[in-house]
């Protein structure tokens, strides 16, 4: 994937969950959701809606081949190591 088309999907929200994902490689959706409301607080709109946001977003990933699925667990692909090391580089973080 292009560095101006990675640029054009980046989002703090997304960069986060990569990060996320990153560290806790390679994890279940409901570790993710866990660290997602542990780390970040989630956004305080209440656990349903924590867990609607992350769905959504680990299914914005996948599709992004940002990270992969594999056997009910996610990690983060060579593509998805760019996008961070290109939000890296425009500053583009929620979590740093």
């Amino acid at each position: 994937m292009e560095y101006a088309v990675i640029r054009r999907h980046l989002s703090a929200s997304r960069v986060a969950m990569l990060e996320l994902v990153q560290e806790s490689h390679p994890a279940s959706r409901d570790e993710i959701l866990s660290a997602w409301t542990h780390v970040l607080g989630g956004i305080g709109r209440g656990a349903d809606w924590n867990a609607r946001a992350v769905d959504q977003l680990l299914w914005q990933l996948e599709n992004l081949e940002w990270i992969a699925g594999r056997d009910g667990e996610f990690e983060v692909t060579g593509v998805g190591q760019r996008a961070l090391e290109v939000a890296d580089r425009r500053g583009v973080a929620l979590r740093r």
